[in-house]
């Protein structure tokens, strides 16, 4: 009979936290050192955490992403070293939901676009008018719609 494996709570989530911790370094030092003045330092410190991770394979979250120029490695600070402004091109802003993000880095010129204001449409399971006709419940609670009886107990 195999034995089982202990669930030790203390296991990290991830094969190789010790890179982990070099990219939340690497991430931290950019950011410092551009407050503090050394941006030629700073892009260096980003351009290695990105080899680290591509590497490694490890993916970054997207709010960091966003926080790093694509084509020069700046790290980006609103009013430090890039603009953000608010654009909505579609037919004279008449759109409210197609309000998009522009990011400028003041190094390269590079321009970023996010979407903004957008309303995220999910899709839900049984929302087919079928499923609501035979009285399913679609709100994902598991139990089936009541009819009224009219208090008649016995229908």
């Amino acid at each position: 009979m195999a034995r089982k494996k202990s669930t030790n709570s203390t296991t990290p989530r991830h094969p190789h936290p010790h890179l982990f911790a070099r990219l939340n370094y690497l991430h931290q030092s950019a950011h410092l050192l551009l407050a503090s003045g050394s941006a030629n330092l700073s892009r260096n410190l980003v351009s290695t955490a990105r080899t680290v991770a591509k590497r490694a394979v490890i993916r970054f979250d997207p709010s960091i992403k966003r926080t790093w120029c694509k084509r020069c490695d700046a790290v980006l600070v609103p009013g430090v070293s890039c603009e953000h402004r608010i654009e909505n091109l579609s037919r004279g802003g008449k759109k409210a939901w197609a309000d998009v993000l522009v990011v400028r880095c003041w190094r390269c010129g590079c321009l970023k676009r996010f979407p903004v204001g957008r309303v995220a449409h999910e899709k839900e399971r049984n929302e087919s008018g079928k499923a609501r006709e035979r009285g399913y419940d679609v709100t994902g609670e598991g139990k089936e719609k009541e009819e009224d009886t009219g208090g008649d107990p016995t229908r």
